[in-house]
């Protein structure tokens, strides 16, 4: 485009967004964290903890992630979606818990800003 930026189909982007919708519904846990600047290598340690927790962690444009948890019911999270996130959902909720909380020590950029645990808000 003229501006620079890549632009995503509008059809890639409402896949994303039922995506992310079908990933969230029904989870025990559906956690928001800052992640900030994360290297290469702490983002794969981070990926590889919360896959043996059970759980699973996902980066998307904050606007299509919206999209999703409104779609999902997860209305209460959307305000947390400012500045570089990601969602981590499982449901497992305690390993998951544990296992962001452990990470968010590990490593100084990340750390939950927010969750529902079992559609309630909590954090």
């Amino acid at each position: 485009t003229r501006t620079g930026r890549l632009r995503v189909p509008r059809v890639r982007k409402q896949i994303l967004v039922d995506m992310m919708s079908r990933k969230m519904a029904d989870r025990s846990l559906v956690a928001v964290a800052h992640t900030g600047n994360l290297t290469y290598e702490q983002s794969a340690l981070l990926k590889r903890e919360v896959q043996s927790a059970g759980g699973s962690i996902h980066v998307v444009k904050n606007s299509l992630l919206g999209l999703g948890m409104r779609n999902a019911g997860l209305d209460a999270l959307v305000p947390l979606l400012r500045g570089k996130v990601a969602v981590a959902v499982g449901d497992d909720e305690v390993a998951l818990a544990q296992t962001l909380l452990g990470a968010s020590k590990k490593v100084p950029d990340f750390f939950v800003l927010g969750a529902v645990l079992q559609s309630r808000r909590v954090l």
